[in-house]
């Protein structure tokens, strides 16, 4: 008499378990950045997102007015700040009772310094705090257009792309760019 084990047996009753899939497409989160405006991050460079309660992130003065404050997760301390309003448009979360945030990690490889071995040792993050969090997407990169609508002339350098998911436009952001642009030169 053969002994299996649990394993095998389960794998003999559901071998669409245990089969290798090949999922096309890389995954991007879908956010809304304002009433009219849809968008797409790389979830390469997400660390987490989550909704947090208004109290929970402290106001620093004089600093820009994107800037919610500071907040921790995950015993790190980082910056929010207000993606729409980071990138040129109107701010329409100001004074809500909580705030939906996507945790980006900031430590990208630096090529001019060649110090990614440092940085990846030490990560950092920023919290994007956005009007609403859609959920997440697989796209082909290939699907991907030039984006071809109208959109506000402050938010273009950011812009990789657009695609057209369930009849909505989505704008593919560059982050890294964004920070490096934006966060960077302002420190």
């Amino acid at each position: 008499m053969a002994s299996s084990t649990t394993t095998d047996r389960l794998k003999e009753l559901l071998p669409e378990l245990f089969s290798a899939q090949n999922i096309e497409g890389d995954s991007y989160l879908r956010l809304q950045l304002n009433s009219e405006l849809l968008a797409l991050i790389d979830l390469t460079q997400v660390q987490e997102s989550f909704v947090i309660p208004s109290r929970e992130i402290t106001t620093i003065p004089n600093l820009p007015e994107y800037v919610l404050g500071l907040m921790t997760s995950r015993g790190e301390v980082f910056l929010a700040v207000d993606l729409a309003h980071l990138i040129g448009l109107t701010p329409e979360i100001v004074n809500s009772r909580q705030y939906q945030v996507i945790v980006v990690k900031t430590s990208f490889a630096d090529k001019a310094n060649n110090s990614a071995s440092e940085q990846s040792d030490n990560p950092s993050f920023l919290g994007l705090v956005v009007k609403r969090i859609l959920g997440v997407s697989r796209i082909i990169s290939d699907d991907f257009e030039s984006f071809n609508r109208d959109i506000p002339s402050a938010i273009m350098p950011f812009v990789q792309g657009s695609i057209k998911q369930q009849e909505n436009p989505y704008l593919l952001l560059d982050i890294k760019s964004l920070i490096a642009n934006k966060i960077s030169k302002n420190n």
